[in-house]
């Protein structure tokens, strides 16, 4: 990652970069270094929310994995650790005077073997939503990349996903498991810590993140909470007219062992809403461009699968769709998004899964 215990104290800019000659010598040049064992196994999820810890990162990022910042982009990323020491200096005793432009100093190094799954997607796409997401989907990291449309890269640091597929562990025994990280390669530094220079003047700023339920589609939320409870979107909430012929159509595919809620809701001038699961990719292809599934209520608000009792297709593949939304009775605007979450298939004497 570019910085080391041999780099204990040094002052860096307000971009994290080192300064260079002697103005990048230790702050600290009579500071003990002082190394701690950890020996801990953990994981953490982060998402960027300020300027300044964007920047830290981008500082090791951009390194290993020449990731750049844009303004227009989100950031977030999760990492599998095992921690085995920690080296600092002793910041306690006399700082010499810090050089022009210097507003960091390197604190502490943490040393290990670490994999981290970084994440970064346009802000409009990124949004709050799919960021908490992060923090207790299952299932591998660039599935979960690919789903959401973002791109994704891995920084590893002595450390394998053992099948190949990296997941989203969530203990040390989901990380040392048969389907989480082997860790043994050299020791390496795997994150460190800053502090702030007294007195420098920091510049930082938020970094605003789309929320997952902008108040135009507070119905669909409610709904949401209500009727698919510890389910995660499947989809963003697609919005447009409905009636006098006019429909959304939203292609998705229903992959096997999941389950599936369809939530739409209509707006004002929307009397009577439908909503309908039209099969395009069964194996049966007598039944494709036919409904497998559709609502049965009243009013300006459609549910499959609501109530705890979401779809599947009850198949072993994936099944191409539309979910098409009609008003048969009024005109207005109307929006749908699509739920999930894995299915639990069991099959007598054996376990569920």
């Amino acid at each position: 990652m570019g910085l080391g215990p041999q780099h204990l104290g040094i002052p860096l800019d307000e971009n994290f970069r080192p300064l260079r000659g002697a103005a990048g010598q230790t702050l600290f040049p009579h500071g003990q270094v002082v190394s701690t064992p950890v020996h801990r196994v953990e994981h953490d999820t982060f998402r960027a929310t300020s300027k300044a810890e964007l920047k830290a990162n981008l500082a090791a990022w951009a390194v290993e994995a020449h990731i750049g910042y844009s303004e227009s982009m989100r950031y977030a990323s999760y990492r599998a650790l095992n921690i085995v020491n920690t080296v600092e200096v002793n910041d306690r005793t006399p700082m010499r005077k810090a050089p022009p432009g210097a507003k960091w100093y390197l604190w502490r190094v943490h040393m290990g073997h670490s994999y981290e799954g970084i994440f970064q997607g346009h802000a409009s796409t990124f949004d709050a939503g799919v960021a908490v997401d992060m923090l207790t989907v299952s299932g591998g990291l660039s599935a979960f990349a690919s789903e959401n449309s973002l791109q994704f890269k891995v920084i590893a640091r002595g450390v394998r996903a053992k099948t190949g597929q990296a997941i989203f562990a969530r203990s040390e025994a989901e990380i040392r498991g048969p389907n989480g990280y082997t860790m043994d390669g050299a020791i390496a530094p795997i994150f460190v810590e800053y502090r702030a220079i007294p007195g420098a003047r920091l510049a930082d700023g938020e970094i605003a993140w789309v929320s997952e339920c902008p108040p135009e589609h507070s119905n669909i939320c409610a709904l949401r909470h209500r009727e698919a409870p510890g389910m995660r979107r499947a989809s963003k909430i697609i919005a447009g007219p409905v009636g006098s012929g006019r429909t959304i159509r939203l292609p998705f595919t229903l992959r096997a062992r999941k389950c599936y809620t369809v939530i739409a809701a209509g707006e004002r001038g929307v009397l009577d809403l439908d909503v309908q699961i039209i099969a395009k990719g069964l194996p049966m292809a007598w039944m494709n461009n036919s409904p497998i599934a559709s609502d049965n209520m009243d009013g300006a608000v459609a549910i499959i699968g609501g109530g705890g009792k979401c779809l599947s297709t009850g198949i072993s593949q994936n099944v191409s769709v539309d979910v098409i939304v009609s008003a048969p009775e009024g005109t207005g605007r109307a929006a749908v998004q699509i739920l999930a979450k894995q299915r639990r298939v069991c099959n007598p004497p054996h376990p569920c899964y």
